[in-house]
């Protein structure tokens, strides 16, 4: 019998990320098993944010194996149910926030839009939702360029 308990998602490999991620995709129509076998969105939310710290702070070969991880993470985020209002905030922010930090790999992108859009009430929700990350990572980019303009003009 497999055993997904906290010492499991706490110590992750690129193996047990993807046995995890296969057999939730396997048993995907039975609610309750994948209830057993994945922890809430809450603490998914703060693993993803966990190995994606790691991600950016490791060595070049590391990095390749936590980018499997957090991208198993995802895959593994959209089969989550978002009925939990907190759960679904704190993903929402955490994607957020990974959207516009340019450290976040291209990879990654599509994933992160595509729970995004499960997590939002409606299309509507999720428009402006793109809208205002879009918005904010421009205006980031004009705040970075900005005084590298200002320091050209003297």
């Amino acid at each position: 019998m497999l055993n997904f308990d906290d010492i499991f998602w706490e110590n992750l490999t690129t193996e047990g990320s993807f046995l995890v991620r296969v057999f939730c995709e396997y048993n995907k129509e039975d609610e309750g098993k994948l209830d057993e076998i994945l922890p809430e969105v809450t603490r998914l939310a703060f693993y993803i944010q966990k190995y994606n710290n790691f991600m950016n702070q490791a060595s070049d070969e590391e990095q390749v194996n936590l980018a499997f991880i957090v991208c198993q993470l995802f895959l593994l985020a959209k089969l989550l149910d978002y009925g939990d209002e907190v759960g679904r905030r704190k993903m929402c922010s955490l994607l957020r926030e990974m959207l516009m930090s340019s450290n976040i790999l291209e990879s990654h992108n599509e994933s992160i839009v595509e729970i995004e859009k499960k997590i939002s009430i409606n299309e509507r929700d999720f428009t402006r939702s793109m809208i205002e990350i879009i918005t904010d990572i421009r205006e980031g980019i004009e705040d970075d360029e900005a005084p590298s303009r200002l320091t050209y003009q003297y």
